[in-house]
């Protein structure tokens, strides 16, 4: 048990790593990797379809 890492302390470290990062992107870090994996499971394209672009952007320009 001393392998797990408790939930404050990776919140500590996620926001070291999403620091200066914008909204878009932190979603788009969170949504890409999901979307891959239902384009591998179910044989779609999510990933490529242009909405996660879109949404990425407009978060990002929000809170300018």
């Amino acid at each position: 048990m001393k392998n797990n890492i408790p939930t404050r302390k990776l919140s500590k470290y996620s926001k070291k790593i999403f620091k200066g990062v914008k909204l878009g992107d932190k979603v788009h870090s969170v949504a890409k990797p999901i979307a891959q994996n239902f384009d591998k499971i179910f044989g779609t394209e999510i990933e490529k379809c242009g909405g996660c672009a879109k949404r990425r952007e407009k978060l990002n320009n929000l809170f300018e």
